[in-house]
């Protein structure tokens, strides 16, 4: 189980600011901290460690942009009131969302650390300030609100976008006019890429990790409509292969977005004892002093043997890697009532004066079923663990439904794969981002990202049905880089939807 050189090992941090002023040493680990402000007028200010009250990044799997907050020292409104270049001010706030807030953070090691998972690199803007309390008005203190840069555009940004009109669309071979509803018609996948193209961002696109989907829709963007709100609503419209979701995300390490379906992090998890998946990045283990060292408990998530990864896949340390307190809660009791029930899609065609609904593929049970297939079953331990979805009657026997509406017209409804959007798809979202989950905080790592299983195991003590659901591979939903002028922490946020083996539950009640 390597440790990182020079990583942190002990519990009282102190912070050091070397060199040019971009370095921090907290714990024993050294940080290489670049925070550079650029208002495109004048030079870029980088702003000294020292003046770093606190900075927050947060990185949210259903939220695509990074965000975050940065609180600095201002004494007498230094920043802005700093002495003049060529007589323009020093720095000045543009005040339209366009102050461009560089991050860098890396880990200062001996050792050679994969760069997309240790570093941190973020092209942000500011979108808010706060000037916060202070003793006095020399002791000011500064507070800026970030989120990434394309973001920001995309929310400014309204174009003239369809997928009749889009270049990319390779239906359409004369005037759009005189083409069809149904060649004006892409697969989700490729009209969400071309409009991201359109409007400029397609250097940001990670060809090689971008579903296509399944369903198809004719789609023009509303006079008032944003390319952040165009995006959104083809996000909703887009359905995977057999049924599953997607995800819409920012790859970390290459900065690019990716477009997958949730069963596709799930291939990645790792179901055998020694071999976790790619996607397993850490492995963790409770502090129980209570524990019978001598009767271990089996572990319960794929444990890596081969320190040759030890710094990119199933990552264990002493320090960083123990869980010294937790808050775990299973799925609410009313979130499971009022969202893992049948969701019947009904529809009506307009060119055929038509009325249907859709309930085989939309029924509960069959729901279940398909979670199994695409999440459980992708889980350790292989052929062994139990989806985390509890039935009763009233479910079943179809007293507890909620019916789904869909107006059909091309690509957007008379298709029946399209139709999944309104029904299974978001019984499946709720099985998985509504399940039992965990909040902990842990020493800081840069390592810790959202989209990544982390597994949790005990060292020590009985094996007993309660461990068959907290312990095991958890699915990281969200993570927070807390960095305050003493210390750095983790909060993370984690979803699981399994237990090692299944738990005994009457369902027959109603």
């Amino acid at each position: 189980m390597p440790d990182i050189k020079n990583g942190p090992n002990s519990n009282v941090p102190r912070p050091t600011e070397t060199g040019d002023g971009t370095q921090k040493l907290v714990g024993n680990q050294l940080f290489d901290i670049e925070i550079i402000f650029d208002n495109h007028l004048q030079n870029e200010y980088v702003l000294p460690t020292h003046a770093i009250l606190e900075l927050v990044i947060e990185d949210d799997l259903l939220k695509w942009p990074y965000r975050g907050y940065l609180t600095y020292k201002n004494i007498n409104e230094g920043l802005e009131r700093s002495k003049e270049i060529d007589g323009k001010p020093f720095y000045i706030y543009r005040m339209d969302a366009r102050d461009e807030l560089k991050l860098s953070i890396k880990t200062n090691s001996e050792e050679d650390l994969p760069k997309d998972i240790w570093y941190m690199d973020f092209d942000m803007v500011i979108y808010d300030t706060e000037d916060l309390p202070s003793g006095n008005t020399t002791e000011k203190v500064k507070r800026v609100y970030f989120h990434d840069k394309r973001y920001q555009i995309m929310m400014d940004k309204k174009i003239q976008w369809s997928t009749a009109t889009t270049g990319h669309n390779i239906n359409i071979q004369g005037p759009p006019s005189l083409a069809s509803d149904e060649d004006r018609s892409m697969l989700t996948g490729e009209a969400i890429k071309a409009l991201l193209s359109d409007a400029g961002f397609a250097d940001s696109i990670d060809e090689d990790n971008w579903d296509l989907g399944v369903s198809t829709t004719f789609y023009t963007s509303p006079a008032n409509s944003s390319v952040a709100e165009d995006l959104t609503q083809l996000l909703k419209r887009h359905v995977c292969t057999g049924g599953d979701f997607s995800l819409f995300k920012i790859d970390r390490g290459s900065g690019k977005w990716q477009l997958k379906s949730a069963q596709s992090f799930f291939d990645q998890a790792g179901k055998t004892p020694d071999s976790p998946g790619p996607l397993q990045i850490e492995h963790l283990f409770f502090e129980d002093p209570n524990g019978d060292a001598g009767n271990t408990t089996p572990f319960k998530a794929p444990i890596g043997k081969d320190e040759s990864k030890g710094l990119e896949l199933d990552i264990k340390s002493s320090e960083w890697g123990k869980i010294t307190t937790y808050e775990f809660v299973d799925m609410s009791g009313l979130d499971n009532s009022k969202t893992l029930i049948s969701k019947p899609v009904n529809w009506y065609d307009p060119s055929k004066k038509q009325f249907g609904v859709d309930y085989e593929d939309n029924e509960v049970e069959n729901v279940k079923d398909k979670f199994k297939e695409f999440y459980t079953d992708k889980l350790y331990p292989q052929n062994g663990a139990s989806p985390l979805f509890t039935l009763n009657q009233t479910k079943t026997n179809q007293y507890n439904i909620e019916n789904e509406f869909c107006y059909a017209t091309v690509g957007c409804g008379i298709n029946k794969i399209t139709r999944l959007s309104h029904g299974m798809s978001k019984t499946l979202f709720s099985g998985l981002f509504l399940n039992e989950c965990i909040h902990l905080r842990l020493i800081g790592s840069p390592h810790r990202l959202a989209g990544k299983f982390i597994a949790i195991d005990r060292m020590n003590g009985d094996d007993n049905e309660f461990d068959k659901k907290l312990c095991g591979q958890w699915f990281v939903v969200d993570v927070k880089h807390i960095w305050q002028h003493t210390k750095y922490v983790n909060d993370v946020l984690a979803v699981k939807v399994h237990s090692y083996q299944e738990i005994q539950i009457n369902e027959e009640i109603e």
